[in-house]
């Protein structure tokens, strides 16, 4: 049993853990070169890879497929991370077949209401790669601040330039 909702809905998308059934649409995104490119992690070479993915990483508590509601398939992954009682960071990814439509600004949305309204969160950090201009666009559109930037920054055994971001329960 999760500590966390087990799921949440936006008005075009279901936020659910995921399962082995998954495994294609996870495949999917996983696999291509170029949805994963600013990530910390590698894509993936083969289904057995996205297999294991889904029995480790991706069963854990806070972490969610991204649903397209109409037709049932998995777009993405959103997981957050508690550091401490009043502060989240999170992470996401999203097939490149479904980016610039708004899923992730619906996504981030959704789970920063979540944190702040029924987790109590005070604060939730975030960053990304900086070329990875699209994702920065993503955070200011939910009322996210640039906070700083860190040249050379190592994050999962993976160095690059980082740009920081947060915001505040009491600014929203």
């Amino acid at each position: 049993m999760s500590k966390y909702k087990e799921i949440l809905e936006s008005d075009r998308l279901l936020f659910r853990h995921f399962n082995i059934t998954d495994v294609q649409d996870v495949f999917e995104y996983s696999s291509d070169e170029e949805t994963v490119k600013y990530l910390t992690w590698s894509a993936h070479k083969n289904i057995n890879q996205t297999i294991e993915s889904i029995n480790t990483f991706l069963s854990g508590d806070s972490v969610y497929a991204i649903v397209l509601k109409d037709i049932k398939k998995v777009i993405g992954c959103f997981d957050f991370r508690i550091v401490d009682e009043n502060i989240a960071t999170f992470g996401y990814v999203l097939n490149r077949k479904y980016w610039n439509k708004g899923y992730m600004s619906e996504t981030l949305s959704t789970f920063i209401k979540y944190l702040f309204n029924e987790l109590d969160i005070k604060e939730i950090y975030a960053m990304h790669e900086r070329k990875n201009i699209a994702s920065g666009k993503v955070m200011k559109k939910c009322g996210m601040t640039w906070t700083h930037y860190i040249k050379e920054e190592t994050v999962n055994n993976k160095t690059a330039d980082y740009d920081h971001y947060r915001i505040k329960k009491a600014t929203i």
